[in-house]
C-alpha cells in the first residue's frame, strides 16, 4: 500500500510537472505569435528607437520573456532580429517605383535606421551588397 501511494505521487507530480511546462509551451507560442504580428502587420520595427522593453510592453509581456523566445525560436539577439525586419523592408521599398526618387539614407531612415552608415553595414551583413548595389542589379 505504501508503494502505491508513492507512484501516485510520483505520477501526480510529473502529470503536474507536464502540465506546467504544456502551460509555458502555450504561453511562449502565444507570445511569439504576438510577436509575428507586432512584427509584420504592425511593422513595429520601423520605430527606430524600438527596444525590447517597448516590444514587451506592446505586446503585454515582459522583456526577459519576449527576448528569450526570439533567442530560442529565431536563433539571434533582439538587434538582429528587429534588423533582419528593416533590412527586408528596405529591399522591397528600394525596387518600389513609389520610391524611386527616394536617397538610399531615405530609404534606411523609412526603414527604421537611424544612420546611413548602420543601415549600409546592416543590409551589406545580410544581402552580401550594399543597398546602392542591390538597387542597381535589381531594376535592369
Amino acid at each position: 500500500l505504501h508503494r502505491v501511494d508513492r507512484r501516485q505521487r510520483q505520477m501526480c507530480i510529473r502529470d503536474s510537472n507536464r502540465k506546467g511546462v504544456d502551460d509555458k509551451i502555450r504561453k511562449f507560442d502565444s507570445i511569439e505569435e504576438k510577436i509575428t504580428l507586432a512584427m509584420k502587420e504592425s511593422k513595429i520595427f520601423l520605430n527606430s528607437r524600438l527596444t525590447v522593453k517597448q516590444l514587451a510592453k506592446e505586446l503585454g509581456s515582459n522583456e526577459k520573456y519576449v527576448s528569450n523566445i526570439i533567442n530560442q525560436r529565431y536563433q539571434m539577439n533582439f538587434s538582429n532580429f528587429v534588423n533582419d525586419f528593416r533590412i527586408k523592408y528596405a529591399a522591397e521599398i528600394l525596387l518600389d517605383d513609389n520610391y524611386k526618387n527616394f536617397t538610399i539614407e531615405a530609404i534606411g531612415g523609412l526603414s527604421g535606421f537611424s544612420s546611413k552608415s548602420a543601415f549600409n553595414a546592416t543590409f551589406k551583413k545580410i544581402n552580401g551588397m550594399t543597398p546602392s548595389e542591390y538597387k542597381i542589379i535589381n531594376t535592369k
